[in-house]
């Protein structure tokens, strides 16, 4: 069942949030998909980037609805995002390594070459596998599966507002809650990583939810 973000109504903050994911969710999807399709014909790692990105705020959406979703559910279709955000991001790591080297006087300098072509391998490699993972049905797939699941829901309904007010306020806590454990002295990349993945969450649920409202 094909969702469209032109024919998808705007959320209205007093309706049932099961009944307002659609109308975050497709848009999204949609400016997923167009971005897939440019990197078929877009070879540049900026063309991933951008994928990269926009797959990312697809696995925040779907986290931020997570309380209204079948566990089970939730996860296996946030894995399909961060396997083909991974896919999409693998040059981009790359891409800060290099830069990072390159501004240290050391003899890092002699390994650019082999290192700028793993990077040409690897956005190869990126391309091969977003290329065949299908990403429009995989997208289209998981929009209406969620949306099915979500508009089936009677019990234990709550209002946009409310859900949206809880979860930022949850979204909030945990960026905070990450960034107190997160080492004072020596910087752990684990942590870092954490501390940047709360932060999206937290920055995706400002803009989508208070967007809407």
């Amino acid at each position: 069942m094909k969702q469209d973000s032109e024919t998808v109504d705007e959320p209205v903050e007093d309706e049932p949030a099961q009944r307002a994911f659609t109308s975050y969710a497709a848009p999204l999807v949609d400016e997923a998909i167009r971005l897939a399709k440019g990197v078929h014909g877009d070879a540049s790692p900026e063309a991933l980037h951008k994928l990269r990105v926009s797959l990312r705020r697809l696995r925040s959406l779907w986290w931020a609805f997570a309380p209204l979703l079948d566990k089970g559910e939730n996860s296996r279709q946030r894995a399909v995002y961060k396997f083909l955000a991974t896919a999409a991001g693998k040059t981009r790591d790359w891409d800060i390594l290099i830069a990072l080297l390159r501004q240290q006087d050391s003899g890092a300098q002699a390994l650019m070459p082999k290192l700028e072509q793993a990077r040409r391998d690897t956005v190869a490699t990126s391309r091969e596998t977003l290329l065949n993972a299908d990403v429009k049905h995989l997208l289209r797939d998981a929009l209406a599966t969620t949306s099915a699941q979500l508009h089936a829901t009677h019990d234990s309904a709550i209002a946009l507002r409310k859900f949206a007010a809880r979860r930022i306020g949850a979204s909030e806590r945990s960026l905070k809650k990450r960034i107190k454990r997160a080492p004072c002295e020596t910087l752990e990349l684990r942590s870092l990583s954490r501390c940047q993945k709360s932060g999206q969450e937290t920055a995706l649920s400002v803009r989508v939810f208070r967007a809407g409202a």
